[in-house]
């Protein structure tokens, strides 16, 4: 049976982040900080597919806890604004103690304004956390690192058209000696092009040029340009639509085994609001992405989800999702194997958030994920249930 070609890309545009409306609202300085303690107890921790026996000393179950602090830090005077924000935290395993891990994603950096019209960022990123086993090779600790650091700078011409551009430079490197070759180095340039006709509709033109070393490899760089029209679109307070069409171009160097990527790709999304205690959204993405958690030089993601959030009482609240993703490999074949040309994944999740008081809140659930894969390791079922309790300032 042919496999459906569902799988979720990140068009690595760079995205419209509104910085000139950010610099234009009342902000004021301050500091949200909130704590959180969950517990996790997930029945294929491993990822090990059906039959296969766990390592000497690991456990295909575990239960697994974590704490974590999240940040919001501002500082603002006249157009400009210092921030701080993310999450920091760790996480310890009952049982498989060796994929204990410190768990970062904190991005500092300047919301910066040159007039109330013109303005960008300058900010640096960075994440650090433990490595999803099902793109590991082995059942292995594997720590992976990545700093971001980003510029941009945009301007509003006239009253309704908005253009912007930027760069980004991406350095990624894994802890574990045989996933060194999946290290990579990106920088990546583009820009976007907006008109606002009104307050409820915008239409847009992206560019960006993507370049992807991967320097343990010896390989040649990647290239990834990605041209999208876009379109968002809200009708009153009930339903906000989000589109993007384009054409994706993606080649990992030169040489007759460097299979390359050439199509349509883009986004569609849609978010429902038909009472003020129901919210509904779907959305279909389609695009190139890339990590030094797997090994390839780029994939072809595709992703549909839908999910649904309903306020029950004032202070009990429900959620429900579904998703499937989809991923093609790519890679250079001269310099590097293909460990698996594709992978699918199904997850379906529940969960209740009840508020024990305004700053307080318990929130507990499921989530059972399916993936298959043609590597040597990846396919494996996995249910988990969770529980966590978030304190805010």
């Amino acid at each position: 049976m042919k496999r459906l070609a569902l799988c979720t890309t990140a068009a690595m545009a760079l995205s419209a982040t509104g910085t000139l409306a950010a610099q234009n609202a009342d902000e004021v300085n301050g500091a949200d900080i909130s704590l959180s303690l969950g517990s996790v107890y997930d029945t294929n921790r491993l990822r090990l597919e059906e039959g296969v026996a766990p390592p000497p000393g690991g456990s295909e179950d575990d239960l697994v806890t974590s704490a974590e602090a999240s940040l919001d830090l501002s500082y603002k005077s006249g157009l400009q604004r210092v921030f701080l924000e993310g999450t920091a935290g760790y996480v310890w395993h009952r049982d498989n103690t060796f994929l204990d891990n410190e768990k970062i994603d904190l991005t500092a950096g300047l919301d910066w304004g040159l007039t109330s019209r013109c303005g960008g960022i300058l900010s640096a990123r960075v994440e650090r956390r433990q490595t999803d086993l099902a793109d590991l090779d082995a059942v292995v600790d594997n720590t992976r690192e990545t700093e971001t650091y980003t510029g941009t700078a945009g301007c509003w011409v006239r009253s309704n058209w908005y253009a912007e551009g930027g760069a980004d430079y991406i350095e990624s490197s894994n802890s574990n000696g045989a996933q060194r070759t999946d290290d990579l180095e990106a920088f990546r340039f583009g820009g976007k092009l907006e008109y606002s006709p009104n307050e409820t509709s915008t239409y847009g033109l992206s560019y960006s040029d993507t370049d992807i070393d991967y320097p343990n490899l010896g390989a040649p760089t990647v290239d990834i340009v990605v041209i999208e029209a876009t379109a968002k679109r809200r009708f009153g307070n009930s339903l906000k639509l989000d589109a993007a069409l384009g054409h994706s171009d993606a080649e990992p160097g030169d040489g007759p085994l460097t299979p390359d990527f050439a199509g349509a790709t883009g986004h569609i999304a849609a978010e429902l609001n038909p009472s003020s205690r129901l919210s509904v959204s779907s959305a279909y993405n389609r695009g190139i992405g890339y990590s030094s958690d797997v090994s390839a030089d780029f994939f072809l993601r595709d992703r549909i989800a839908v999910a649904a959030n309903f306020e029950v009482t004032p202070i009990i609240g429900a959620e429900i999702s579904a998703r499937r993703i989809e991923r093609d490999f790519y890679s250079n074949l001269n310099f590097r194997p293909l460990v698996r040309s594709y992978d699918e994944t199904d997850a379906v999740r529940g969960a209740i958030h009840y508020r024990l008081r305004k700053q307080l809140k318990v929130t507990a659930g499921v989530e059972h994920l399916e993936r298959e894969t043609d590597g040597p390791r990846g396919t494996y079922d996995s249910t988990q249930i969770f529980v966590s309790l978030g304190v805010t300032r």
